[in-house]
């Protein structure tokens, strides 16, 4: 009894210490630190390799559970209740076991291959979170925490998934050779870790520098106040404080104005009155004001970002990735059903939109993604390659409070300025807007719902990185590289486990037939007359 008790003791204690520091991969109250996942990964790839297999499993399960819990707590105060911040973090501590699981099935291999392959099944596990089910749930991801280390020149190469894979391998053979320590492979792993981070650092110092097209840009974040539903119950109460702030503020030479997601609360295509203020506040800046605003029907809604410009306003994009369950419900007739009460939230689905958003300002081509799709790199990677030389991501976040899922899509947006070689500026109306250079630093950053208005001149570039060319094709690889190898193992398991089995039948069965054999000839020497048996 009490050798169980120590050794739950030890699994909680090892669990709660590797989740803790994988959690400070992500901005949080503790702030954001690079090297926390390293020593996190070391740690969890540690025990796979070396700790008793039910205790490396439980322990494993127990991060994942753990890291989820706390990174997706802001789900809970978004939405106003607990089940499907609970569900997400079921869901998505699966992936992270099934990796674990995968990686202790192997760690019989030499040090070499399972190097391999703990970081080949965690950059494809990652891969198919990042895009599965739905639009799947990319955030947490390992990659997104490396924006500000030596290894960022690596980004725009490898990507997220590329840069997982790096990190696990590297961390993989780390702790192989603690286990074997020879000079040579001391010597072969300090020269390959400096050339790595060499080269990231070089990589990094290869941005360029002379940027000769700009664009000036202000972002213009109106402030609203928590909690928003007090604010949503009374339509137009953003744009107004967008339309008095852009009316008060003392602009520098500027050449757009960005306002967030549903920075218009109110659909101007059926409000004249609110689109005639918006028309003279923009003529009065002279200058084209980009924003958000949801568009309603009698059944659906769509999330857009408009441009006003010369006593015009024109639609420029519609949200292709509606949030499940967020902005529609998946099953709608069967979770009505389950949750009544909860589907009263959601009475209506968001209507995806079918095309690339570029706003054509001067030599700027605006490429917008909204809120979440920050996160997609599939879409965020289309909008590049449809000639984005800039990216705008309009969010809202005020409905997450004073939660830190503003600075975890911040960290997001900074990683697509370096893996794409773009400035980026993301703007919300509550939570945290910024304006970033192609090399991931931030120019101008506000703060939690309040009002600002961010200059700064955003660098236009129009080369294609490595990720933009050929991103979606080393995702492809890894999602179904991964699922082949996890196929082809499951059969060979499966053939070796019936292959025993068979052989364990056939054994039994032979000792049986020997046994019974013996028998019968021991009977009948012993009723054969005396002395026929022998010679």
């Amino acid at each position: 009894m009490v050798r169980f008790l120590v050794r739950g003791f030890w699994t909680f204690f090892a669990s709660v210490a590797i989740a803790a520091a994988l959690l400070l991969a992500f901005p949080s109250s503790w702030g954001s630190h690079w090297f926390a996942p390293w020593l996190a990964m070391g740690a969890w790839l540690l025990v796979l390799r070396r700790a008793d297999k039910k205790y490396a499993l439980a322990i494993s399960g127990l991060v994942a559970f753990l890291f989820f819990l706390l990174l997706f707590r802001w789900v809970s105060t978004s939405l106003g209740f607990n089940t499907p911040w609970i569900a997400l973090t079921f869901c998505e501590s699966l992936f992270l076991t099934t990796w674990a699981a995968l990686t202790l099935a192997l760690r019989h291999l030499s040090s070499p291959l399972w190097s391999l392959w703990a970081a080949f099944s965690y950059a494809g596990l990652e891969a198919w979170r990042a895009s599965f089910p739905w639009t799947g749930m990319p955030w947490g991801l390992l990659g997104f925490s490396q924006v500000d280390s030596p290894l960022k020149g690596w980004i725009h190469l490898l990507g997220e998934s590329g840069m997982a894979f790096l990190m696990v391998f590297i961390l993989a053979a780390l702790v192989s050779v603690t286990w074997n320590v020879t000079m040579p492979n001391l010597v072969a792993l300090a020269l390959a870790l400096a050339v790595i981070i060499a080269s990231g650092m070089g990589l990094t110092a290869l941005g360029d520098s002379r940027d000769t097209a700009q664009i000036r840009v202000a972002a213009m974040q109106g402030g609203v106040s928590w909690p928003i539903e007090q604010v949503y119950a009374h339509p137009g109460t953003i744009l107004s404080g967008h339309i008095r702030q852009a009316r008060q503020a003392k602009l520098q030479p500027t050449e757009v104005i960005l306002w967030g997601e549903q920075a218009a609360d109110v659909d101007l295509g059926k409000d004249s009155a609110w689109a005639d203020d918006l028309h003279l506040v923009q003529q009065s800046l002279k200058a084209p004001i980009v924003f958000g605003m949801l568009s309603y029907s009698e059944k659906t809604t769509s999330n857009q970002v408009l441009q006003v410009n010369n006593g015009e306003i024109k639609q420029v994009y519609t949200k292709r990735k509606p949030v499940p369950f967020g902005e529609f419900l998946p099953g709608r007739t069967l979770v009505s059903k389950l949750f009544p009460e909860q589907v009263k939230m959601l009475p209506r689905d968001m209507v995806a939109g079918n095309r690339v958003g570029i706003a054509k300002v001067g030599k700027a081509r605006l490429g917008t993604n909204i809120c979440f799709e920050v996160a997609l790199d599939s879409l965020v990677r289309q909008t590049v390659n449809s000639g984005a030389n800039v990216l705008f991501f309009p969010t809202n976040n005020s409905s997450f409070g004073y939660s830190y899922q503003s600075r975890q899509q911040l960290q997001i947006a900074r990683f697509r300025a370096l893996e794409y070689n773009r400035s980026v500026a993301q703007v919300a109306i509550g939570g945290v807007s910024a304006l970033i250079n192609p090399e991931g630093k931030v120019l101008a950053q506000s703060g939690l719902f309040r009002s600002d208005t961010l200059h700064a001149a955003l660098p236009l570039r129009d080369t294609l990185t490595f990720q933009a060319r050929f991103g979606a094709l080393q995702d492809a690889l890894l999602r179904w590289g991964f699922l082949g190898a996890v196929l082809v193992l499951s059969f060979g398991f499966g053939l070796r486990f019936w292959r025993g089995r068979y052989r364990s039948v056939s054994a039994n069965s032979c000792a049986h037939d020997t046994k019974d054999s013996g028998k019968g000839r021991r009977g009948r020497l012993q009723k054969s007359p005396k002395g026929k048996g022998k010679k």
